[in-house]
């Protein structure tokens, strides 16, 4: 591999396949017009979801409130070359809710578009009932993270 971080063809799933129930991949954009794909969902996160969320946008299932915060970080991830860990809260439309561990690196930028691969672990059983009327998910705001040193140091939070 070239640089801090794999091309996405670089990357083997065999060597973590104990992991790949719990793994996602999304292209983003984060110019003028920022969207995501959701592109690969595992089996992990499809029987948590209870539904497929390939192709959708993942801000979709974020509070708008948190959306430039939420691009700002992977942004970072990828001008700092560094992953991210975080803990948040998952709810889903079933009405329960969960604690997630979020662990996130990004592709080298030769990819068309930048994509990130993401490990979602719960780490509790589910909690609080939520109210009815979400879409299939929603995402809270990071209870605590930060920045994975991959090598070329971690960004300042909140940036300037």
């Amino acid at each position: 591999r070239k640089g801090a971080i794999p091309a996405r063809p670089e990357f083997s799933p065999r060597v973590f396949a104990p992991l790949l129930r719990h793994i996602v991949l999304l292209d983003f954009s984060t110019g003028r017009s920022p969207w995501s794909n959701i592109r690969v969902v595992g089996e992990g996160v499809r029987e948590r979801v209870q539904s497929d969320i390939r192709s959708h946008d993942y801000l979709e299932f974020l509070a708008p409130a948190h959306h430039a915060d939420a691009l700002r970080t992977i942004e970072l991830m990828f001008d700092q070359t560094c992953g991210l860990w975080q803990v948040m809260a998952a709810h889903y439309q079933r009405g329960f809710s969960q604690y997630l561990e979020l662990t996130a690196f990004p592709f080298a930028k030769d990819d068309d578009p930048p994509q990130l691969l993401v490990h979602l672990m719960p780490i509790s059983e589910y909690i609080t009932p939520m109210p009815p009327g979400l879409s299939v998910m929603s995402m809270d705001s990071a209870v605590t993270f930060e920045f994975i040193d991959l090598g070329a140091g971690v960004p300042v939070w909140p940036s300037t």
